[in-house]
């Protein structure tokens, strides 16, 4: 579809059109003009199109060296559609930011969007098919660095809560402090809201260093209950 043809439908029929098209191709339509930019980039479009080609048969992978990958688990079919025989999937690299950010580590995915933290520490959530980019504010109930903590174990939780309509991350950091002869545990908590850029604090106490599985997300929800 070209600018001009696309200036002939209502910008509802645009919408409907852009939301039945693969993520790849949603990419290379931003650059069409400003207005189909905004609309792809909008939460809201992304959103329901993740929910509308949901599932994928597309794998992200993160390389030893700081690079995604993606593969398409559906190459390796054989003729017969089933996964009897051994097929090689190739990996594609891919480049997102500018320059490329090397990626630390994934922390989590809901609905096709990835949160994963680069090697500064810093904290994104990314649509790794359209290559669309958040970069997340650190939180300000973050554990207080300036006393020289012997080490920090930090987990986050990622998902959806279907309540608000929103994204959310859940961070929770362990702070181990060895002051004089005393060794001192420090724990915080907060959940982000990306739908309204900001953190909030959780109560922390209940928390347990060693069970993770508080963040785990159910049904594509994370969940916030203190009293695991």
């Amino acid at each position: 579809m070209s600018p001009s043809g696309g200036k002939h439908l209502p910008p509802e029929i645009t919408e409907a059109i852009l939301r039945l098209l693969p993520a790849k191709s949603l990419g290379r339509f931003k650059s069409v003009s400003k207005t189909w930019n905004a609309l792809i980039s909008d939460p809201l479009f992304i959103k329901t199109h993740l929910l509308r080609n949901h599932p994928t048969t597309t794998l992200i992978a993160l390389s030893t060296t700081g690079s995604l990958y993606s593969i398409d688990i559906a190459e390796t079919r054989d003729s017969n559609g089933d996964d009897d025989d051994v097929i090689p999937a190739t990996a594609k690299e891919m480049s997102i930011g500018s320059p490329p950010i090397r990626w630390k580590q994934i922390s989590g995915s809901c609905n096709g969007l990835l949160l994963a933290t680069d090697e500064n520490d810093a904290i994104f959530v990314m649509n790794p098919m359209t290559q669309d980019l958040w970069e997340v504010p650190l939180c300000p109930f973050a554990p207080p660095y300036e006393h020289e903590a012997s080490y920090v174990v930090l987990v986050y939780g990622f998902g959806y809560d279907s309540s608000t309509d929103d994204y959310k991350i859940v961070s929770i950091s362990f702070s181990h402090f060895h002051i004089m002869d005393h060794h001192i545990k420090e724990t915080y908590a907060c959940v982000y809201s990306l739908r309204n850029n900001s953190w909030r604090k959780l109560p922390s106490d209940s928390y347990n260093e060693h069970d993770h599985t508080v963040l785990y997300g159910i049904s594509g929800a994370v969940n916030e209950d203190t009293d695991t």
